[in-house]
């Protein structure tokens, strides 16, 4: 199926290609933000701040665009989905692995690459290395060949949508990966195989509309983009809102899986 323009708006975005000066849509690094809010707590949060990366408060202005953008790039991975078997490759924060070999499905939305490791991740903590075997049909994006100008065409990249089931085998690490290295210098935790075959379906799960105070909640990531300690308010607020919009999230990848089967 083809892409509608809005769809491919929504990638380039995602992707960083950005323009204007619109707190939210001339982010280019909109993918942090949205990628936390798969994730409970704010755990993930604090992980990305740690790494010196920047979480945007304007993301909790509007939550009817934010959820338009986190909806629009779902359908587009279901309109796409993988066109042959092939293998990828990703990096993954150790955390956010952990958290995903528990779950067996990927948290959130997950950039791979079919071009291989690189030599060092100084962007990460704790890396794990995964070699990722995508199966035909699978719902996936495949940067390169969806947008007519890729601006990082040297990733070659193909992003896994939240929910995507993995098989997980770990295995020694080779010793030609041993000189990879996370920001501190250190070698991968963990090398492991993942196969992939489907999406998981989504549970929706019933969450309380509560009033919560939205400036301070967005006060949240200003602590944490400043490294500081975030006050009992701003986190309280911050998990109120999260905990809806997350419930929002879930509720609408619902409905385009169910329209995905109903077509």
């Amino acid at each position: 199926m083809a892409l509608t323009e809005k769809e491919r708006n929504i990638i380039r975005f995602y992707e960083g290609d950005v323009q204007g000066d619109d707190p939210f849509y001339s982010d280019p690094k909109a993918y942090l933000t949205i990628n936390s809010l798969f994730f409970e707590g704010v755990e993930n949060e604090l992980a990305r701040t740690d790494e010196k990366k920047k979480l945007n408060p304007a993301f909790l202005d509007d939550d009817d665009r934010l959820l338009d953008v986190i909806t629009t790039l779902y359908e587009s991975g279901y309109h796409l989905k993988n066109p042959s078997d092939r293998v990828l490759y990703r990096v993954e924060r150790y955390q956010d692995y952990l958290a995903m070999k528990e779950r067996g499905a990927t948290v959130s939305f997950t950039s791979t690459s079919t071009a291989g490791f690189l030599n060092a991740y100084s962007d990460k903590r704790g890396l794990a290395l995964l070699v990722i075997h995508l199966k035909k049909g699978v719902p996936c994006i495949d940067m390169a060949e969806v947008l007519d100008y890729y601006k990082k065409a040297e990733e070659s990249e193909v992003l896994l949508l939240p929910g995507t089931e993995v098989k997980v085998k770990e295995i020694e690490l080779p010793k030609e990966y041993r000189s990879i290295t996370d920001m501190d210098g250190k070698e991968p935790q963990v090398y492991a195989e993942i196969i992939i075959e489907g999406i998981r379906p989504v549970e929706e799960k019933e969450c309380l509309s509560e009033e919560f105070d939205r400036e301070k909640a967005k006060e949240f990531y200003g602590y944490l983009n400043a490294h500081k300690k975030p006050t009992m308010e701003s986190f309280e607020e911050y998990l109120h809102w999260k905990e809806q919009i997350r419930a929002k999230i879930r509720h609408n990848i619902a409905d385009v899986q169910k329209n995905d089967m109903e077509n």
